[in-house]
């Protein structure tokens, strides 16, 4: 997680905890002056709620968070979104797996039931052979 990101997830989290929205002033940004910073900062806000009367410096009044931003901190921000890309690949990969076990495994039924006609075949064989000695003796 890079410092815009860290520093967007604080200000979403404060404007959750203070009744959905914040003000620039109420922030750690208050004293910063790097425009491309704020830019950065403020495109990761947008994805998570609403930026209103935002000047060319980069600054703005109010932030108010949106039900994204809700779910975005009650899911753990950007940890726990790291989490369940995580999770989410894992479930893939063993998805895979699974689904090629699942084919192994029809393989093999297959494989038993021709052992298993060929078991009866050759069984029904042996006692046809055995009735015609028993006739033959």
């Amino acid at each position: 997680m890079d410092i815009e990101e860290e520093i967007s997830e604080r200000i979403i989290r404060q404007a959750f905890q203070r009744g959905w929205e914040v003000i620039f002033t109420d922030t750690e940004l208050k004293e910063c002056t790097d425009r491309n910073f704020l830019q950065k900062v403020n495109l990761q806000l947008s994805l998570y709620g609403a930026i209103n009367n935002i000047t060319t410096l980069g600054r703005w009044s109010i932030f108010k968070i949106n039900e994204k931003g809700i779910r975005f901190i009650r899911q753990g921000g950007f940890k726990g979104e790291a989490e369940r890309e995580s999770r989410r690949e894992e479930i893939e990969v063993l998805t895979l797996e699974n689904a090629r076990l699942q084919k192994e495994a029809a393989e093999y039924k297959k494989k038993m039931r021709l052992w298993q006609i060929i078991s009866a075949i050759l069984t029904l064989a042996s006692t046809i052979l055995s009735s015609i000695l028993a006739l033959l003796v």
